[in-house]
């Protein structure tokens, strides 16, 4: 998203003509998960002249670089385009870490959701299960979070818990993309509060006999699960702007069976 839809836009002008302050305005388009970088060009000269904002382009543009990019790795690996951040890492775990978290997994799945769920949603969208790692093993939990974090570093938080899903042969995710859509009610329920999504590191933790590849769509790139393999990507542009060029799909296992692991990043609210 590049721009800001038009019924925003013209929301913007009723309510300054209205006589309501511009920085109410931009609260409430920042609640609604629009980022500053569109916001503020059509709030300009209505704004303060001390008016600041944290999260501004400058903001994203550091939360671009983190600390695995700065201090690379030799199995740090980039199939980044102009608009896309995509890598991949090798031995993130090892394969003695990843059989003790598919073992633990597999004993505690349950049907994996999704955020959106409309009447045209189909029941085959997304057909894995889902493990809570959080809630059956701690300690495995930390070994993965912290883990996962130095790859990133301090500034990026703790994002949410770590969850884990597993694919059995025909299952799949079709296409889709991690982030929320502003001013949606997926938005208001599952980022208002708690913060858009940034980057995504999803680690596979089992060879998968036949299929179960990662595809990225905008780039064609596809990638075949590997134990300790992660792939990691950004879902905002360098402006905070949601970013289309993320989407990706689960293509269904046909022999043998999946497992990955998957960590959201947040921004702060």
């Amino acid at each position: 998203m590049t721009k800001l839809p038009g019924n925003w836009k013209r929301w913007i002008v009723e309510n300054l003509l209205r006589g309501v302050p511009a920085t109410t305005l931009h609260h409430t388009l920042i609640k609604e998960g629009f980022s500053d970088s569109l916001i503020r060009p059509l709030l300009a000269g209505n704004l303060p002249d001390d008016f600041a904002y944290p999260y501004d382009s400058r903001y994203f543009s550091a939360l671009a670089r983190p600390s695995v990019i700065q201090h690379p790795q030799s199995s740090l690996v980039s199939f980044s385009t102009p608009t896309l951040q995509l890598y991949q890492m090798d031995e993130v775990f090892s394969q003695d870490e990843c059989a003790q978290l598919c073992s633990v997994i597999k004993q505690h799945l349950r049907p994996s959701d999704i955020s959106t769920v409309s009447s045209g949603t189909s029941q085959s969208f997304r057909t894995s299960s889902t493990c809570d790692l959080s809630q059956v093993d701690q300690a495995l939990t930390d070994l993965a979070d912290k883990r996962i974090q130095s790859l990133f570093g301090p500034d990026f938080g703790v994002g949410e818990p770590i969850q884990a899903q597993h694919y059995a042969p025909g299952q799949a995710f079709k296409a889709h993309t991690d982030y929320f859509e502003p001013a949606t009610s997926e938005y208001r329920r599952f980022a208002a509060e708690s913060g858009q999504r940034t980057w995504t590191c999803m680690v596979y933790l089992n060879v998968v006999e036949e299929g179960g590849d990662t595809e990225f769509l905008h780039i064609g790139k596809r990638f075949s699960p590997q134990p300790g393999r992660a792939l990691f990507w950004n879902n905002l542009d360098l402006d905070g702007n949601v970013n289309t060029a993320t989407l990706h799909q689960a293509h269904p296992v046909i022999n043998g069976e999946k497992t990955v692991i998957t960590k959201w990043f947040r921004t702060p609210c």
